[in-house]
């Protein structure tokens, strides 16, 4: 099950730091079909199925959220989305992906992923196709370069210094947003 809110193409979801806490529901707590230019931002989505579910969207916005303890991804952007932006999030400790650009008959294309902090997953970010990216903090990746370097991603996740690490563990988030403890 989805939640997918109606007439939601051209708005926006500020969360204002708040979190949606799905204790490990079966479903994701946002999801998008069909829909054109949402922004989601500034929210905390813990222990979803999948934070963030898009399918047949485009030119959609998510930044400033913090994702953790998905059971599969913390965002999955799939079916022929295109133009999305992934930017300044935090994705940890995903049973599978942090960042899923899944192809299932039509691929996911010109989607970019940048500054975000994809640490953690099973997988950090997983791409099907020729997806953009650019300053990203990961370790585990298939087929996903950030345009940087040319490599998986411009910076390790054991790049951190403990001080870092530490704040990251004990709940704050790169974005400065308290996660739940």
């Amino acid at each position: 099950m989805h939640r997918q809110p109606e007439n939601f193409s051209n708005k926006v979801f500020d969360c204002q730091g708040h979190t949606l806490d799905g204790i490990k529901a079966e479903s994701s707590a946002i999801a998008a079909k069909h829909k054109v230019n949402i922004t989601i931002r500034n929210c905390v989505l813990a222990e979803w199925h999948r934070g963030i579910y898009l399918r047949y969207s485009n030119h959609s916005t998510f930044e400033n959220n913090v994702f953790t303890e998905d059971t599969q991804d913390g965002i999955y952007i799939g079916y022929s989305s295109y133009n999305n932006t992934v930017v300044n999030n935090t994705l940890t400790y995903s049973y599978s992906q942090g960042i899923q650009l899944m192809a299932s008959g039509a691929t996911p294309t010109d989607n970019n992923i940048s500054n975000n902090f994809v640490c953690y997953n099973s997988m950090d970010i997983e791409d099907d196709d020729s997806n953009l990216g650019f300053n990203n903090t990961c370790n585990t990746t298939y087929n996903f370069n950030d345009t940087t370097n040319g490599n998986p991603c411009t910076n390790s996740c054991s790049s951190l210094s403990p001080i870092q690490l530490t704040n990251l563990i004990v709940g704050w988030n790169l974005i400065s947003l308290p996660l739940r403890q």
